[in-house]
C-alpha cells in the first residue's frame, strides 16, 4: 500500500514538474519574444532619430542659405505665417522701414505703413490671403525720421501639400 501512494505521489510530482517546466519554457519564449519586439522598436526609434536630425540638419542650412540670400538682396524681403503675421524680414526692410526687427515681426511692420493706406493694404492682403493669390501693391510708408516713401510690395503664396490638399503656410515677399 505505501509503495503505490510513492508510486503515486512520484507521480503526481513528476507531472506537477512537466507543468512547471512547460510553464518556464512558455515563460522563456515569451520572455524573448518581447525582447525581440522591444529591440526591434528600440532600433526602429533609434532609426527615426537619425532621419530626425538628418532633416533638422537640412533645415537649418536652407534656412541659413535662406537668410545670407535675402541679407544680400537689395530689395525688403519678408515671411509670413499662415495668418499673415511676418515671422521674418531682412535688413534692407529694417533699413526701408526704420523699424528694428522686433518692432517688424508679428504685426508691428503695420506701424511702418501710412495712416491713409494702411486699411486698403490690409483688405487687399486678406482678399488675397483667403484665395491663397498673390499680391501687388504699391503703398507709403512713414518712417519715424518723418519721411514718407512710396514702396512696392509683391508677396505670393507659399504652400504646402497635405491629405486635404493644398495649404496655406504663409507668404514670402519683397518691398521695393
Amino acid at each position: 500500500f505505501e509503495d503505490t501512494i510513492l508510486a503515486l505521489w512520484i507521480w503526481e510530482s513528476l507531472r506537477l514538474m512537466k507543468g512547471v517546466a512547460q510553464h518556464q519554457a512558455e515563460q522563456q519564449l515569451l520572455h524573448e519574444a518581447i525582447e525581440r519586439e522591444v529591440a526591434d522598436h528600440l532600433e526602429s526609434v533609434k532609426q527615426e532619430n537619425i532621419k530626425y536630425k538628418q532633416i533638422q540638419a537640412s533645415l537649418q542650412k536652407s534656412e541659413a542659405k535662406f537668410r545670407s540670400l535675402s541679407d544680400s538682396s537689395p530689395t525688403g524681403v519678408f515671411q509670413t505665417d499662415a495668418i499673415g503675421r511676418w515671422v521674418y524680414c531682412n535688413s534692407q526692410w529694417l533699413e526701408i522701414s526704420g523699424l528694428p526687427f522686433e518692432g517688424s515681426v508679428n504685426e508691428g511692420w503695420l506701424n511702418a505703413i501710412h495712416p491713409e493706406d494702411k486699411g486698403t493694404l490690409i483688405d487687399r492682403m486678406t482678399k488675397a490671403m483667403a484665395d491663397k493669390r498673390t499680391i501687388e501693391h504699391e503703398f507709403r510708408l512713414s518712417q519715424p525720421d518723418g519721411q514718407i516713401r512710396w514702396v512696392s510690395c509683391h508677396a505670393a503664396p507659399i504652400g504646402y501639400d497635405t491629405a486635404d490638399g493644398d495649404e496655406l503656410a504663409g507668404y514670402v515677399g519683397t518691398i521695393t
